[in-house]
């Protein structure tokens, strides 16, 4: 019985994070520029922006 349930919930699990729309990072950006093919800079800044189908979706945080 535990095992139908470990398995039922393991499936469901599985079904729900396919369902999600994936996160896409898009306008890619290296001190202001689109493709950069070298920098002076020893810390550039990056900027980017998000792609995401969830409504209110927002990145909270970075490394």
């Amino acid at each position: 019985m535990k095992r139908n349930i470990l398995l039922l919930f393991t499936f469901f699990a599985c079904i729900t994070v396919q369902g999600q729309t994936p996160v896409r990072l898009v306008d890619l950006r290296s001190e202001h520029l689109d493709r950069p093919i070298g920098l002076d800079n020893p810390v550039p800044r990056l900027s980017w922006r998000m792609e995401d189908g969830r409504q209110g979706a927002v990145q909270t945080s970075w490394r």
